[in-house]
């Protein structure tokens, strides 16, 4: 279904929303992080100015983190601005 709405969408938002959909079935339902990683990297470099670019973005970065590493890395403190 989201092969066929990406091309029916082609280089509108709704490509972005299918590339984003699949990439979440991907990772959820088929524990298959590097085809996520795939769809996610289409989604912001393709649509840097889809709502959901940011979001792939983070999605993409994280993927490969535990648990364990990721709670760290969201529960540490800010690092201190340096603007005055």
């Amino acid at each position: 279904v989201y092969e066929r709405i990406s091309k029916v969408y082609e280089g509108k938002e709704q490509e972005a929303t299918a590339w984003f959909a699949k990439s979440m079935i991907y990772q959820e339902k088929m524990n298959d992080i590097e085809r996520a990683k795939t769809c996610w990297k289409k989604v912001f470099e393709s649509f840097p100015g889809s709502p959901l670019a940011k979001d792939a973005k983070i999605l993409y970065d994280n993927a490969n983190l535990s648990d364990e590493e990721l709670l760290k890395k969201i529960t540490a403190p800010a690092p201190e601005s340096t603007v005055k």
